[in-house]
């Protein structure tokens, strides 16, 4: 019997029958295997400004412009008193020198918004001076004729974004000047007179840092 003739109809037939689909849309036997099903987006990534590409943390130094202004803020603090004893003596209290200023500052961007930061300590000298009256331009900048009946130096050891809520806290440490006893208790009101404008003088610095930045 001679031999068949083979029937290549079927066998072209399942060659052209695709493999089973692997899970990725792709057929287990072709060269695309290797390939990857589309990736979901991160939903969580979202464009940042230019500041703060990462959309974490960044931070800005304000040290420098810190430091000056703060001085000169706790520089400008003043205060005066008027004696209960007699309506003719007047005092008043002003800073002479910011000395040992230490600490930094920055503004913190974190995840898009902004964190004013800062932390010092400081030493003011102050003066307290009793009011010649008979010169009428006392009470300007001009010292010269008064009496420096007293004078000591205040510690501001936490000046910083973390207690700026709560009251100043300032140490009062012991006079470098004692007042005259005669003088004494009104010395010591007008210095808490000026203790009080220093707290003012800090919150006036953290409200022009915020406008600054």
């Amino acid at each position: 019997i001679a031999p068949k003739k083979l029937d290549t109809t079927s066998s072209t037939l399942s060659s052209n029958i695709p493999n089973a689909l692997s899970a990725g849309g792709v057929s287990a036997g072709s060269s695309d295997a290797t390939h990857t099903a589309p990736q979901r987006l991160d939903s969580s990534i979202s464009a940042s400004s230019a500041w703060n590409q990462a959309g974490t943390w960044e931070e800005k130094d304000t040290s420098e412009w810190c430091n000056t202004t703060l001085k000169t803020f706790l520089k400008d603090s003043s205060a005066s008193h008027t004696s209960s004893s007699t309506s003719t003596s007047s005092f008043y209290a002003k800073i002479k020198n910011v000395k040992d200023l230490n600490g930094d500052a920055s503004v913190a961007f974190v995840s898009g918004k902004k964190r004013y930061v800062f932390d010092y300590n400081a030493n003011i000298v102050y003066k307290i001076y009793l009011k010649n009256v008979s010169d009428e331009n006392q009470g300007d900048d001009k010292d010269d004729d008064d009496v420096v009946i007293g004078e000591g130096t205040l510690f501001l050891p936490d000046i910083s974004s973390t207690a700026i809520n709560d009251e100043l806290e300032i140490e009062i440490k012991g006079w470098k000047k004692v007042p005259d006893a005669m003088y004494r208790d009104d010395a010591i009101n007008c210095r808490e007179n000026l203790v009080g404008n220093v707290r003012q003088q800090v919150i006036a610095f953290v409200t022009t840092f915020n406008a600054q930045y």
